[in-house]
């Protein structure tokens, strides 16, 4: 990565962030899984999906906000995706 140059995964984490710190987790929600999860019409002009560093973030985001919405099923669903990722390394 070169300086000044910030990933699709980043970019979508910060603003997940951003929004999660506002109280806004359902739009939080939805940027990790637009980010995560792109139609793949999209995802065929962007190029490959995210690596392992850009989807933890957003998987952790995106379970924070569950939890604040009383989704706890769904937070776990993504904490084990999350080790599953730790595991594979």
């Amino acid at each position: 990565m070169t300086i000044g140059h910030t990933s699709r995964g980043a970019a979508a984490a910060a603003a997940a962030a951003e929004l999660a710190w506002a109280g806004r987790h359902e739009q939080a929600v939805a940027l990790c899984d637009q980010a995560l999860c792109p139609d793949p019409a999209a995802q065929a002009l962007r190029g490959p999906g995210l690596d392992a560093a850009e989807a933890l973030p957003l998987l952790a985001l995106r379970s924070e906000s569950h939890v604040a919405l009383g989704r706890l099923v769904q937070a776990l669903a993504d904490a084990d995706t999350m080790l599953a990722i730790a595991c594979a390394y």
